[in-house]
């Protein structure tokens, strides 16, 4: 019963480790098909700036602010859509909850930079 047990571990693990295909990628050489979550995106002909989206966000890392010199709107051109892509947890809340469907998460998921004024990025 003991060695039984035994045997059928090393089974499973000689199975594994000679049998099975490697999962791992190797990144700057081989990328991913298709991300699950990546950089937000708005469409600025769907959007109503209800501000759901930013209301949602459970870190404050979607900000819309006001371009200068323009009046208050329904236009989504009159509205810059920032993301801190340092504090996004990229959970998609913001795609959720948008009542016209503007705001989407794309394949972009390559964002990496140096300093944190740079990982402040518009979307739209």
């Amino acid at each position: 019963m003991f060695i039984t047990g035994i045997l059928k571990g090393l089974w499973v693990t000689i199975k594994t480790a000679l049998f099975r295909k490697n999962v791992t990628l190797q990144y700057p050489k081989e990328r991913r098909d298709h991300p699950y979550r990546g950089l937000q995106k708005v469409n600025t002909k769907e959007c109503i700036v209800c501000g759901m989206c930013a209301r949602s966000c459970p870190v404050n890392a979607l900000k819309i602010e006001q371009k200068a010199g323009r009046e208050k709107t329904r236009n989504a051109d009159d509205y810059d859509f920032m993301v801190n892509t340092g504090s996004c947890m990229w959970c998609g809340l913001c795609e959720e909850i948008c009542p016209k469907h503007a705001m989407h998460l794309t394949n972009v998921y390559e964002m990496a930079d140096y300093t944190r004024e740079k990982l402040i990025r518009k979307i739209n």
